[in-house]
């Protein structure tokens, strides 16, 4: 859906831009999983960051509006159940507007865990 809605130019410029730079776009990857595998939220946000200034329309959606949207229903099922487990990619848990620092902007404790742990 978030793909969907951008413009035209803004799909194929991001189109072009991940077939000419498959290599940018597989180191990204590795920098967000072993950033992820060494706890260094520094780093898998700046790998956000890098996406956020690329294509900022898209990212924002992908990220950040579905943080957003994420964040009522988790918020509905922890009321139900206050010990609540949520699995979400790496992404979704840095910078201001993961899910972590929401959840505690609305008074919940979050707790980030890495699935190798």
């Amino acid at each position: 859906r978030c793909f969907e809605i951008q413009s035209l130019a803004t799909q194929l410029h991001w189109l072009r831009f991940a077939l000419a730079h498959e290599a940018w776009g597989v180191q990204q990857i590795h920098r967000i999983v072993n950033g992820w595998r060494r706890s260094d939220t520094v780093e898998v946000a700046s790998a956000l960051s890098d996406y956020l200034n690329l294509l900022p329309d898209l990212y924002r959606c992908l990220i950040i509006g579905r943080n957003h949207a994420w964040l009522r229903r988790i918020e509905t099922i922890a009321g139900e159940a206050p010990s609540t487990l949520v699995c979400v990619g790496a992404l979704h848990c840095v910078g201001e507007f993961g899910l972590p620092e929401l959840l505690k902007g609305k008074g919940w404790e979050p707790r980030v865990e890495d699935a190798q742990r």
